[in-house]
């Protein structure tokens, strides 16, 4: 898979950009942006939590490190000087710009209510493409994985190189017809 940055030709609208935080500080820095009168995206999904002595449902951020920001490129510079972020993510010499695709697709998989597990991606046996047409994620387009008697489905946010696994009912999805 070859990643190119977006360019936007005229500069006249703003791209959405990916700051990395320093560990845990993702809630801070997306509200501290937004203090400071910036458009911001921190995806988030609830998990079960167990402790020794207690088991609670927690929100965590989808991709930790991670908050997106929609700005213009001249003011990443200022953004990276405030406190607990740790710098811009860089493709090719110029910060990565993401794909407003790519933030739909995230903001439908952590307001969807499905159970969505982050993976790495060397656990992928990648099969045929598919689109989910029903429900809250519809319209999301992803790998199709059968795995240990459960259909799931692999979702890729290609900018952060992010994978994500959610389980999906098999009448709830069809094949996409990839033409060469």
């Amino acid at each position: 898979m070859e990643y190119y940055p977006l360019i936007n030709k005229l500069n006249d609208e703003p791209n959405w950009y990916v700051i990395i935080t320093r560990s845990r500080a993702e809630k801070k820095v997306a509200d501290l942006l937004v203090n400071e009168g910036y458009e911001t995206y921190l995806p988030l999904t609830t998990q079960w939590r167990q402790w020794s002595d207690r088991k609670k449902k927690v929100t965590i951020p989808l991709i930790p490190s991670v908050v997106f920001v929609r700005t213009y490129e001249k003011k990443l510079s200022h953004i990276v000087r405030l406190e607990n972020i740790v710098r811009t993510l860089y493709f090719l010499g110029k910060p990565a710009v993401v794909r407003v695709d790519e933030i739909d697709t995230l903001r439908q998989l952590s307001s969807g209510g499905a159970m969505i597990q982050k993976i790495n991606p060397v656990d992928l046996c990648f099969g045929e493409e598919v689109e989910i047409m029903r429900g809250p994620l519809a319209g999301i387009k992803a790998k199709f994985l059968n795995h240990q008697g459960k259909y799931k489905i692999i979702v890729l946010i290609e900018t952060t190189g992010s994978y994500f696994q959610l389980e999906v009912a098999l009448n709830n999805i069809q094949k996409l017809n990839i033409s060469a």
